[in-house]
C-alpha cells in the first residue's frame, strides 16, 4: 500500500436525498457540515453509572454532509471527460440511475442540467482487452474507487474488480490516449 492516503476518506457519507442536497447545505447555519462534541450524561449500564468519569464521554455527532457545488463530479459512463486520479477534496457522485438502452444519457442529462461536472473511468485506456459496453454498476463503480484509492492504479484497480467474463481474452491490455481516441473509447 502507498502513504496510507486512504486514510485521507474516513469521512464517507451515504445518503438518499437528492445530491443538490450538497450544496443546498452550504447555506444553512454554519453548524451544518463539521462535527461537534458533545457531553454524554446518560451511562448505558450499572459499570458505566458507577463510574463517574463516563459522564463526562465525549460523543461525536454527525452533521449532514455539505459540498460546494463546483466541487461535485457525478461519474457516469457516458460522459467525455475522463477521470484522472480521485481527489479527497472532491466529492463523487456514481450514477446509479438506470440508463441502458432506453435511458441513454439520462444521468450525463441531469448532471448538466444541475450544472454538476461529470467524468467516467479510464477504461478504455487502461484496459483495451475490454470489448464489451464500459458501463459497471454501482457496486463494481465503487470497489474501483476504493482500490484505486488504495493502489493508485487504474489498471489494477480495474483488472481487480471488473468480472473477468467481460474480457475477451481474460489479458490486461493497456493501450495509449492516441489508441484510446482512435478506438473511439
Amino acid at each position: 500500500m502507498n502513504d496510507a492516503g486512504y486514510k485521507r476518506w474516513t469521512e464517507t457519507v451515504w445518503w438518499s436525498d437528492g445530491y443538490e442536497q450538497l450544496w443546498l447545505r452550504q447555506h444553512l447555519p454554519e453548524v451544518q457540515g463539521r462535527r461537534e462534541n458533545a457531553l454524554d450524561l446518560n451511562p448505558t449500564n450499572k459499570s458505566e453509572a458507577a463510574d463517574t468519569s463516563s459522564f463526562r464521554k465525549p460523543v461525536t455527532i454527525k452533521t449532514p454532509a455539505s459540498a460546494a457545488q463546483d466541487t461535485v463530479v457525478y461519474l457516469t459512463a457516458d460522459s467525455e471527460q475522463e477521470l484522472v486520479e480521485l481527489k479527497p477534496e472532491e466529492t463523487y457522485i456514481i450514477g446509479g440511475i438506470c440508463d441502458h438502452n432506453r435511458y441513454k444519457n439520462l444521468c450525463l442529462n441531469k448532471a448538466g442540467e444541475s450544472g454538476v461536472r461529470t467524468a467516467r473511468l479510464p477504461i478504455g485506456r487502461y484496459l483495451a482487452s475490454l470489448p464489451t459496453r464500459k458501463v459497471l454498476t454501482v457496486n463494481q463503480v465503487f470497489e474501483i474507487m476504493v482500490k484505486w484509492v488504495e493502489t493508485r492504479n487504474w489498471e489494477e484497480a480495474l483488472y481487480s474488480i471488473i468480472p473477468k467474463r467481460k474480457f475477451q481474452t481474460g489479458k490486461r491490455g493497456t493501450c495509449t490516449v492516441d489508441e484510446a481516441e482512435a478506438s473511439g473509447v
